[in-house]
């Protein structure tokens, strides 16, 4: 898919990168709104159908439309004429023939959404911060024995991000095993306060240093709390807000690691406070952990 102009910068998805991008889902203009609109297929327009409220049904066209021309454009395939298949657990594949495939992973909260893809199963969450009444319950019926305990000892203070942060990886964890793996909550085990390095502590009983997986957690910006699930040695990068603003000149398509160049730093919103930086690494727990 050609973009505007040629490309000065280069962003490629190499062997062993997960690249993550965010997108904003409201206040899209209307010329923009439509070209996402025509991306989608059939069945997405019957989805969009079947949405009760107009904002869910604009949400929606931007979500899908966006994860169509980030697939694209890695691909460099036509967006519009990307088919996608579904496991029995309704996690979205791509259904096209190649050797290496792109494997993709989509979160939405409110009017944010993010993205992450690689050349392995992944799994991304994301969540806005808010209060949540029924917060305790779900700690109490959705945690493992040892994440209520961690919830329970941390400062009243701190409990919101906890909770976020321990549900974020919980759904990163499960959106990464997609249909492999049938699970509950409260039988696997991750690390609850958000301001230790993140970990898979356990999974039905074993160990995660024995698990072949890496779990990151990271806010984008001071309300939002984002966590990822990648095969064990992959490196994520966050690679800003999609799209870049009109006038850049970047590319991005698929390659070899060795020919990462980083661009420029981006914010994803006005108003937010963010670490949220094109070829900025996520830090993870060591190897092992």
């Amino acid at each position: 898919m050609d973009l505007a102009g040629e490309p000065e910068d280069v962003l490629r998805l190499g062997n062993g990168q997960i690249l993550v991008w965010t997108t904003a889902l409201d206040s899209v203009a209307e010329a923009r709104h439509e070209q996402l609109a025509g991306l989608l297929s059939r069945d997405e327009n019957q989805r969009v159908l079947r949405l009760h409220f107009e904002r869910d049904r604009k949400r929606f066209i931007v979500c899908r439309g966006v994860l169509r021309e980030i697939l694209g454009t890695y691909l460099e395939t036509d967006p519009a004429k990307l088919v996608f298949s579904y496991g029995p657990q309704g996690k979205p594949y791509l259904k096209i023939p190649n050797e290496r495939p792109l494997h993709f992973n989509v979160a939405h909260s409110l009017g944010w959404a993010i993205y992450a893809l690689g050349f392995g199963e992944i799994g991304v969450d994301l969540e806005l911060m808010r209060p949540i009444p029924e917060m305790q319950a779900l700690v109490d019926q959705c945690f493992s024995a040892g994440e209520v305990s961690a919830f329970y000892s941390i400062p009243a203070a701190l409990r919101l991000r906890a909770f976020f942060s321990c549900w974020t990886r919980k759904e990163a964890y499960v959106k990464a095993c997609g249909d492999g793996l049938s699970i509950l909550l409260d039988q696997f085990e991750v690390s609850v306060d958000p301001e230790l390095p993140p970990r898979l502590v356990s999974v039905r009983g074993t160990p995660g240093a024995h698990l072949p997986w890496t779990l990151f957690s990271f806010d984008l910006w001071t309300d939002a709390v984002a966590a990822l699930v990648c095969p064990r040695h992959n490196k994520p990068l966050l690679c800003g807000s999609w799209p870049y603003q009109s006038g850049s000149r970047e590319k991005w398509l698929l390659g070899e690691a060795s020919d990462l160049v980083v661009p420029r730093v981006m914010s994803p919103a006005a108003g937010h406070q963010s670490n949220l930086a094109l070829g900025y690494p996520l830090a993870t727990a060591e190897e092992g952990d």
